[in-house]
């Protein structure tokens, strides 16, 4: 009996009742479209989720369902460096004994000791490695030695991050061995951290988003980890993601609780490059697309996904796209102007409404910069994911357990292709 609901129409469902806050792609599978979908259930047994998504029947279907102990898992790694292996933030009871939240890693090709579930087919899972004793709370952040894909490759070190602090593990001792401070970074009392990315193009420097700013640290600093790069006010309410270009050097987008997504040159970080706002609703996620640049998904709490086109901040902006049909209900007007965004920095905002057919308005198909289209979801969207196989497919994950899954449309693959 399946757990969860697959099948056509590319959605997949978690149980009735099972929330999620937690999915990624499998990394090292290069061929197929595998994603591990985690549910955050305070009361009930968790589940990490392996779903499949074939091309050739259009299906999501699912290929097994591990039991993990814990109250809720917040965050989901899949291994750059072996298919089997993922790491998930977990809160609750570690095998340890004691209360907390704390980092599991686990195998998937190891065989429990406890038979299946007869029911479901569940497979219970047990941590292969419990990094434990320095997460005060919800584990919202993972981060590999090296996130490019690299089988074989017998990793040293963990990063995880909480609302505290991130913590850099020694993963062959199984403790950590140093520590940033939020509270450090930012300099004020009350200092929230939200996400840390590691450079792709410099693995020694990590990103961290802590309250409405970004600060840049560099593992390789003996005086102690503090920000050798600093923007207190990236956005005007909480920074929520961050993410680094992953073809263009000092180069990153973010987004936060105004409603804004922003492009930045860490060389002159005092003023982005670009904004695109959406319309009174956090952006919970920012994800660049690995191999086209121009590409990013969004999102967000009202229940969108926002594919995006930034080709202007890419590393290979479009020199020529052709006009498009004006008559086509998914385009969307786009005004441009400068204007005191209220952090006292002046921005290029760009502001998005559907164009609605209104005939007399310019089509912005023929932009460097829009929004292509938004995807809606049932509940408020809590990950998006690039395909690890495939950099035209997508998916995402709301709140309610809701994986969606699509594909970059074929007329803005063939604008950056041709």
């Amino acid at each position: 009996m399946m757990r969860g609901g697959g099948g056509a129409n590319n959605v997949y469902s978690l149980p009735e009742n099972l929330f999620s806050r937690a999915m990624c792609a499998i990394t090292c599978e290069q061929e197929t479209h595998k994603f591990l979908l985690a549910t955050n259930a305070i009361k009930r047994e968790n589940e990490v989720h392996l779903i499949n998504y074939s091309e050739d029947s259009n299906r999501i279907d699912q290929e097994q369902v591990y039991s993990i102990e814990g109250q809720g898992v917040w965050s989901i790694s899949s291994s750059p460096y072996d298919k089997g292996v993922f790491v998930c933030g977990i809160a609750g009871h570690a095998e340890s004994g004691s209360e907390q939240n704390y980092v599991g890693i686990f195998h998937m090709d190891e065989e429990s000791e406890q038979p299946a579930s007869k029911e479901f087919d569940k497979k219970p899972l047990k941590p292969t490695l419990e990094l434990v004793g320095e997460h005060s709370s919800h584990v919202h952040s993972i981060v590999w030695e090296d996130s490019e894909h690299n089988e074989g490759f017998t990793p040293k070190e963990l990063i995880s991050a909480d609302s505290d602090k991130v913590v850099i593990w020694d993963l062959k001792a199984g403790k950590s061995k140093a520590k940033v401070d939020a509270s450090l970074l930012s300099k004020q009392e009350f200092s929230e951290c939200t996400v840390v990315k590691r450079d792709p193009h410099h693995s020694n420097l990590l990103c961290i988003g802590v309250n409405n700013g970004f600060y840049q640290v560099d593992l390789r600093d003996k005086a102690g980890l503090q920000a050798s790069l600093r923007q207190d006010v990236a956005h005007s309410d909480l920074i929520m993601d961050l993410d680094y270009n992953p073809n263009k050097l000092n180069t990153i987008a973010t987004c936060g609780q105004d409603s804004a997504l922003r492009f930045w040159d860490l060389r002159k970080a005092d003023r982005c490059q670009l904004e695109f706002e959406e319309n009174s609703h956090w952006i919970n996620k920012v994800k660049y697309n690995k191999f086209h640049d121009q590409l990013l998904l969004t999102g967000c709490s009202s229940t969108f996904i926002s594919l995006y086109r930034a080709s202007s901040v890419s590393q290979m902006p479009l020199s020529h796209v052709p006009l498009a049909d004006l008559n086509s209900s998914s385009t969307f007007i786009m005004t441009t102007m400068t204007i005191q965004d209220g952090m006292g920095l002046e921005t290029e905002r760009i502001l998005t409404t559907n164009r609605g057919g209104d005939h007399n308005q310019a089509s912005t198909d023929d932009a460097q910069d829009k929004v292509i289209q938004r995807y809606e979801l049932e509940d408020s969207v809590q990950i998006v994911e690039w395909s690890a196989a495939d950099p035209w497919i997508f998916a995402g994950v709301s709140y309610n357990g809701t994986f969606f899954l699509n594909h970059v449309p074929s007329k803005e693959k063939y604008k950056i292709l041709l």
